[in-house]
């Protein structure tokens, strides 16, 4: 019942399309002198024509009524005549004089400028071809509605779930894409398709390009990749990190020393702390500047704080106890405090001899 209604429902539809179809020809229903109608209205309105009435939008609408007539038609013959009569007569519509032709291609679709045109002519390709594959769909649709129900029946008796035999199907077509493409792949190189071939033996290139960067922007970064150089967000980052490593390594140093030295290193520690606080300043300064010209977000630096690398710095020589790495390095360098201290103080010494000899001779010749 419901196939019926559905199907006097499509044939209403095509008979309302009919009438007005030979209504935009201006004939009455079932009129026989629609061809040469349609030729008399095409050479009237078609672009090129030179006619002071010449509208795409009319010549369209009008070769469209003709073809909905035509395909309604019992009449095989004129089916397969319609694209040709068309094409003729837009061919004899070109082949006029030349100033009497503006459009020469574009099935006389679109108005504007050329480019104009051919993006309109574009578009209305694009929305022919959606209308055809949907009227396809729905034929086809139509045509497998009695089939698909009789598979399901069967999978339904046989135990299967709908769920069960969609994914069958679907590995199922899978499975035949892969086979015919590597049946291709295997006919391809049978035929020889596969020898010969550019770069064959050799690693594959590694591509470079970007699709948002010019070419020319492309080969100059090349260029000064190859010479050392480096955009300036990329050198500042390295900047502050260098300074950053050399920062903590002074700091578990001095540490370490302190922890060596116990009270007597205490005011050397206090002047490094001092030192490194107003090192981190600059280094902030830095950081804060490094985030306004970073490309990325996820390349910024936090801030950071004295207290928290002061922190760490005591964590890190406590750890591993007088046998930690930094604890190692600080022995070294009392032990060549001690070996150098000797020889500072004699310097000391003969530079305050030299000083007091130098002030007796002054007040010598003074005198």
């Amino acid at each position: 019942m419901f196939h019926s209604v559905r199907r006097f429902s499509s044939e209403a539809m095509s008979q309302i399309r009919l009438c007005e179809a030979y209504a935009k020809l201006g004939l009455e229903e079932g009129a026989e002198n629609v061809k040469e109608r349609f030729l008399k209205l095409a050479k009237k309105y078609h672009p090129d024509s030179g006619s002071v009435e010449a509208s795409a939008d009319k010549f369209i609408e009008v070769k469209k009524a003709y073809e909905l007539i035509v395909r309604n038609t019992e009449s095989t013959d004129d089916q397969i005549d319609v694209d040709e009569l068309v094409e003729k007569t837009i061919y004899d519509i070109r082949h006029k004089a030349p100033q009497h032709r503006q459009y020469l291609e574009f099935e006389g679709y679109g108005i504007g400028t050329p480019s104009q045109r051919h993006k309109q002519y574009q578009q209305y390709r694009v929305a022919r071809a959606v209308e055809r594959a949907s009227e396809f769909v729905v034929d086809k649709a139509w045509a497998q509605d009695s089939l698909r129900e009789d598979e399901k029946n069967q999978l339904v008796s046989k135990g299967v779930s709908r769920a069960e035999a969609y994914y069958a199907k679907k590995q199922k077509t899978t499975n035949l894409i892969d086979r015919m493409v590597e049946d291709m792949i295997q006919s391809s190189m049978q035929q020889g398709g596969f020898r010969n071939l550019k770069g064959a033996g050799k690693p594959l290139r590694k591509d470079e390009t970007n699709p948002y960067i010019d070419d020319m922007e492309m080969r100059i970064n090349k260029i000064l990749i190859r010479n050392g150089f480096s955009p300036p967000w990329i050198m500042k980052e390295t900047e502050i990190r260098d300074e950053l490593q050399y920062l903590r390594d002074e700091i578990r140093l001095e540490r370490a020393v302190f922890v060596k030295t116990g009270q007597a290193g205490e005011a050397r520690w206090n002047a490094t702390v001092e030192r490194l606080r107003s090192s981190l300043e600059k280094v902030n300064k830095a950081i804060r500047d490094f985030n306004l010209i970073v490309p990325s977000l996820n390349r910024q630096i936090f801030p950071l704080s004295a207290d928290r690398e002061l922190q760490k710095a005591e964590e890190d020589v406590t750890t591993g106890g007088s046998e930690s790495k930094w604890m190692a390095r600080a022995e070294k360098l009392l032990a060549k405090r001690e070996a150098v201290a000797p020889l500072q103080e004699e310097k000391i010494n003969v530079f305050g001899d030299f000083v007091r000899e130098l002030g007796r001779i002054w007040r010598m010749n003074r005198w």
